[in-house]
């Protein structure tokens, strides 16, 4: 087995705001090795219709789930992945995976079962989150104020391409 990593390059990650839907508020981010988003607002908009069925698998796990959480619609290697993040209880993240494969016909498949969780660039959302919602949330509990601080702040990078 030989060494086929490719050397690291950072990515862009932007922050697009909150997205809405009945209770819930998810922050949104993109991740892209280009400067610019290739998830054109119409495919947006199909994804968007997805989320019902996608969110109601959350409350399968029997946790306080939030609906607060994290949305990050990556444009990788394999092809597009949506990843969604809820926190429940007070300190943990349900996480589900979906990934369009570039030689698909557009659907989604939910790849959460199969074992593959998150890379490097999501890792470093993950990583901020994980900080912002210690600082803002769980120092000051989900009242209405740390609640919006928490959704409102978001991290952008800049990648060199």
């Amino acid at each position: 087995m030989g060494n086929n990593f490719k050397p690291f390059k950072a990515r862009n990650i932007k922050f697009s705001g909150v997205w809405n839907q009945e209770e819930w508020c998810l922050k949104v981010y993109s991740i892209s090795p280009n400067k610019n988003n290739t998830f054109s607002l119409q495919e947006l908009e199909n994804l968007l219709e997805k989320m019902t069925d996608w969110l109601a698998r959350f409350q399968e796990s029997g946790t306080n789930v939030h609906k607060i959480g994290v949305l990050m619609l990556h444009e990788a290697t394999e092809g597009r992945f949506v990843i969604i993040n809820s926190w429940t209880d007070e300190n943990m993240l349900q996480h589900y995976v979906y990934l369009q494969r570039k030689e698909s016909s557009g659907n989604f498949e939910c790849i959460s079962d199969k074992g593959l969780f998150t890379c490097v660039w999501e890792m470093e959302v993950l990583w901020y989150e994980r900080n912002l919602w210690i600082k803002e949330v769980m120092a000051r509990g989900l009242d209405e104020a740390p609640r919006l601080l928490y959704l409102n702040t978001g991290m952008n990078t800049a990648s060199q391409k």
